[in-house]
């Protein structure tokens, strides 16, 4: 069994000031190096065996309005859009694609910068995150790094949660607990730091799900160490821990929101924690990832 707790809270603790009630000031265990990268062309977009394309995308309707879709469930984090020239009324039979890809394993949702689509996704015992043009599905860049993770009770051994971009780069926080700042533009990494070996995390039923909230210069995670902090917020340059919160609830699967409320601005997380035995399976009964592969369409609607 599992028993939450809704959390609100914004800079709450901040490294080098005063901790907030009886908690004690949180230390950076970990801070990562950051790479000085000097100057190079971006890579062009190119064709890769897993791609098949079916049409050129036509133009936007005159005078439509677009806009990016940065992170989870978009640029409000309320899965809405504000885009026009949107269909009111799908066609028959199905969207006509413009290309598809074979993916690997994994829940995570794609991101789209500009012309430029980010997801993740597991293929045997790699994540691999794949940089690809919106409209043509052609890769700019690819960054891999190995996995072994297995999830508890089902094949969900893939990447869970959806990265996060602002425009220069882009952070992954994988199933392990990796967390990935990559230079959008080349996939060259910037920082990176593991989360779950640092601070300690213990593995969940189905990993690291939660996707990060930026906030300004911070990157708010519900990060869930037994005895804190619960919530944690990381500099987007640097990767490092600027404030953490909370000592009484670990991770779940529920994503950091903004709001304001009474005219304050707060990050609402819905924190859990394991109240009961779960009954562990044994090494030889857990699934180990393999390449499971499914189509990912994109589609355009008939103007």
């Amino acid at each position: 069994m599992r028993s939450f707790a809704v959390l609100g809270a914004l800079s709450s603790w901040v490294a080098g000031a005063p901790a907030v009630g009886a908690q004690e000031p949180i230390v950076d265990p970990a801070p990562p190096a950051v790479n000085e990268l000097s100057p190079v062309a971006a890579p062009t977009a190119r064709d890769f065996d897993e791609l098949r394309t079916f049409g050129a995308a036509r133009p936007l309707p005159a005078g439509a309005q677009v806009e990016n879709w940065p992170g989870f469930l978009g640029p409000r984090r309320d899965g809405r859009s504000r885009e026009t020239g949107l269909l009111t009324k799908w066609p028959e039979g199905r969207l006509p694609p413009l290309w598809t890809m074979q993916r690997g394993s994994g829940f995570a949702s794609p991101v789209v910068f500009g012309d430029r689509l980010v997801y993740p996704h597991r293929v045997g015992k790699e994540i691999l995150i794949e940089c690809l043009e919106a409209t043509t599905g052609k890769r700019f860049w690819q960054f891999r790094y190995p996995t072994d993770y297995r999830a508890e009770y089902f094949d969900a051994n893939g990447p869970c949660s959806t990265p996060i971009v602002d425009g220069e780069r882009v952070w992954v926080h994988g199933v392990e607990g990796w967390l990935h700042c990559l230079e959008l533009a080349t996939g060259r990494v910037v920082w990176k730091r593991d989360l779950k070996t640092e601070f300690g995390l213990e593995q969940q039923f189905f990993g690291v799900t939660a996707s990060p909230l930026m906030w300004r210069n911070q990157l708010i995670i519900n990060l869930g160490v037994p005895k804190g902090p619960t919530v944690a917020a990381f500099d987007k340059s640097t990767g490092r821990l600027l404030w953490g919160t909370g000592t009484r609830w670990g991770m779940s699967c529920a994503s950091p929101v903004l709001a304001t409320l009474h005219g304050e601005e707060r990050v609402l997380v819905l924190a859990g924690g394991q109240i009961a035995a779960t009954g562990r399976r044994t090494d030889g009964d857990r699934s180990r990832g393999a390449a499971d592969r499914r189509d990912l369409p994109v589609s355009q609607p008939p103007l």
